[in-house]
């Protein structure tokens, strides 16, 4: 009986074995199917936020592509301005290129009649006492409020016309002056080739010219961009052109150029002979240049108001004397002149002469109060 309630006993301790066996077995199990399970869990939430990633991902690209079409279409319109300043000014009364070359000759002859006729007709019309006290006060009051000027600071002839030309052309044209205006001035000179240029082997510095030159290679390559045309119009204070090449610039250059005054002279570039061009720069930086606009009012720089008065005088009528016929060779009457005034930067403009009604000098009055 004994031995058989023991070997029972070591039964139930063997089944018990077996039982703890099986429970840990189990317990594995169920671990690595919770681990699986966790794990599958943790791949879906995975595959979520990489869904989620890829979804924001795809927003932002979308958001930059946006963005970028933004700034490429920015970009355009900054370049479409800036080819609209490159074109010189459009206007159907301005000559092109043809019609400028075509009548050249028919307005230096008429040019050079109405000079003559200027002198000899219209100068003597001119007050000279009115002229002499214009220019008195006006260099007074420049010389009283000299804190609001500089050394250099211009004076300058306005003609006042009643009608506008029909057509006209814009290049500058160099007025012929007793006493230069212009000292120590930066001066730029276009050329159409270096080599042949350099080849003259002139020194400017010798002849007292602070003068530099671009050819047009080099104007095409380092001044394409507007921002380097800008910058090249302000290291300089004139600029000069071979005559040649002329046309060519009216397109590279742009309306900057024009709208500061600062489109080049051209000037004619005597290679068999050095000397000539020496002089014709001289003489073409000692004389004022009158830009022609639109009208109708047109300016030119004669003078500075540190000059002396009787010089100022002189360079008053020179001015005049050649102004005045470039204006009217475009088929405008002298009778269509209303005004000439005399003023220096930001100063009122004082009457040199006019040709008005009892209205318009009221109007005038009015205005410059």
């Amino acid at each position: 009986m004994a031995k058989k309630n023991k070997k029972k006993e070591e039964e139930n301790k063997k089944n018990k074995k077996d039982i703890k066996k099986d429970i840990k077995k189990n317990n594995r199990k169920n671990s690595n199917l919770s681990n699986k399970s966790n794990n599958s869990k943790n791949n879906n939430k995975k595959n979520k936020n990489d869904n989620k990633n890829n979804k924001n991902d795809n927003k932002n690209n979308k958001n930059e592509k946006i963005k970028e079409e933004k700034k490429n279409k920015k970009q355009t319109k900054k370049i479409e301005n800036n080819e609209n300043l490159n074109e010189e000014p459009e206007n159907k009364n301005i000559l092109n290129e043809e019609e400028e070359q075509n009548s050249y000759e028919l307005f230096l002859k008429k040019y050079n009649d109405l000079k003559t006729n200027i002198k000899n007709n219209f100068i003597p019309q001119l007050n000279k006492n009115q002229i002499k006290n214009a220019i008195t006060e006006l260099k007074k009051y420049m010389t009283k409020n000299k804190q609001n000027f500089i050394e250099n600071d211009y004076l300058y002839l306005s003609f006042l016309f009643n009608k506008l030309p029909i057509k006209f052309s814009i290049r500058p044209v160099s007025i012929h002056i007793k006493n230069p205006i212009y000292s120590n001035k930066k001066i730029c000179l276009f050329i159409k080739d270096k080599e042949t240029f350099e080849d003259l082997n002139i020194n400017f510095q010798e002849n007292n010219i602070n003068l530099e030159y671009i050819d047009t290679n080099t104007l095409r390559l380092k001044y394409d961009r507007f921002e380097d045309r800008r910058k090249l119009l302000k290291n300089f204070d004139i600029f000069l052109c071979d005559i040649r090449i002329y046309f060519i610039l009216k397109k590279k250059l742009g309306k900057p150029f024009y709208q500061s005054k600062k489109y080049p002279l051209p000037i004619i570039l005597d290679y068999e002979n050095k000397e000539k061009i020496i002089n014709e720069i001289k003489d073409k930086i000692n004389n004022a240049i009158f830009y022609m606009n639109h009208g109708p009012i047109y300016n030119i720089k004669f003078s500075t108001y540190k000059t002396d008065e009787k010089k100022i005088e002189e360079n008053l009528y020179d001015a005049i004397s050649e102004t005045l016929p470039h204006i009217l060779k475009y088929d405008v009457d002298i009778d269509e002149l209303k005004a000439i005034t005399l003023k220096g930067n930001d100063t009122i403009e004082l009457p040199l002469y006019n040709h008005l009604k009892e209205e318009d000098l009221k109007i005038f009055c009015e205005n410059e109060k």
